[in-house]
């Protein structure tokens, strides 16, 4: 298994069983886990930012919305099948922390 296979199978090792008891609520820890990890790059982003010899938030964000548009819209309805609504989820679960994070900086 990948890292990245890894890091997309995180949510369900954390509650295994869940997407089978009830799927929406599956639904809602993923993206819940989605924001946390977008709150984890946000951090990381700001601690690494001052090191960088360009604006690395704006950096990170463009290609943060180039990776989870290809992904969620692409990538994994092709492997997984996923529906365009969860997709759509997914993508604003990544891109509304980090879009509101360089407004309000």
């Amino acid at each position: 298994m990948t890292l990245y296979e890894q890091l997309v199978e995180l949510p369900d090792t954390l509650l295994p069983g869940l997407k089978e008891k009830n799927y929406p609520l599956s639904v809602a820890w993923r993206e819940v886990c989605h924001v946390v990890g977008s709150v984890i790059l946000i951090v990381a982003t700001t601690f690494l930012a001052p090191f960088a010899p360009f604006n690395l938030p704006i950096a990170v964000f463009a290609v943060l919305v180039v990776f989870m548009t290809y992904q969620e819209f692409y990538l994994h309805p092709k492997k997984y099948q996923q529906r365009l609504w969860k997709g759509i989820l997914d993508w604003l679960a990544w891109v509304l922390p980090f879009a509101l994070f360089l407004i309000l900086m």
